[in-house]
């Protein structure tokens, strides 16, 4: 179960709750970072802004003791911490539509969602394995479009995978930005596999 989070292993967990109303584990690290386990759709999140020494459950909600003596009480009415926006961010894996090391067209990409607040996206795009951002969109929206749908161009649509990540950013306090529903993306598959470089072929 932990597999997913093992980049943590060096940090001292500091507690440990379990959250049944938002039906997750909640383990806060000696770094200010809390680790989420969902254990009903079996998926990790992480938290980087609770520095908790020590945490409880009162009147049902997530509760915890800063090194400074701070106690601060989740409220989920709020989409702030103490005043300042916390932005959401989420990166898929490698999507590889034509399987593996095979050869795709991904034409255009989907956000599906629902506009809560105003605020702005950040996409960046990846592709074929690398780390370095292979494209980055910038979305605003400060008012709800109705529907929430906004469709993004790819620079490179000849790829074997590629992989997309979307920042939140909010100023002042900020709120619930949006719901993010679903991605979707337009993809042409073409037979074999994907083209190599002379020198990297053998035989």
């Amino acid at each position: 179960i932990g597999y997913p989070v093992e980049s943590y292993n060096s940090a001292t967990v500091t507690s440990a709750q379990m959250v049944k109303t938002q039906n997750h584990i909640r383990f806060t690290l000696n770094n200010g970072t809390a680790l989420i386990y969902d254990y009903i759709i079996k998926q990790w999140a992480v938290h980087s802004n609770i520095s908790a020494n020590a945490s409880t459950i009162y009147n049902n909600q997530f509760t915890y003791l800063t090194s400074g003596g701070s106690i601060y009480t989740e409220n989920t009415a709020n989409y702030n911490d103490n005043g300042t926006a916390v932005n959401v961010s989420a990166k898929t894996s490698w999507l590889s539509f034509a399987g593996v090391n095979g050869f795709q067209r991904a034409r255009r990409l989907l956000i599906l969602g629902e506009w809560k607040s105003a605020h702005t996206l950040t996409v960046n795009i990846y592709y074929d394995y690398s780390l370095t951002i292979g494209q980055t969109v910038t979305i605003t929206a400060n008012s709800d479009p109705a529907p929430y749908q906004y469709r993004i161009a790819l620079n490179q649509q000849k790829c074997t995978a590629m992989q997309v990540e979307i920042i939140e950013s909010q100023s002042g306090a900020g709120g619930e930005g949006f719901i993010l529903s679903n991605l979707a993306v337009e993809v042409g598959v073409k037979r074999g596999l994907n083209k190599v470089a002379t020198a990297a072929q053998y035989g």
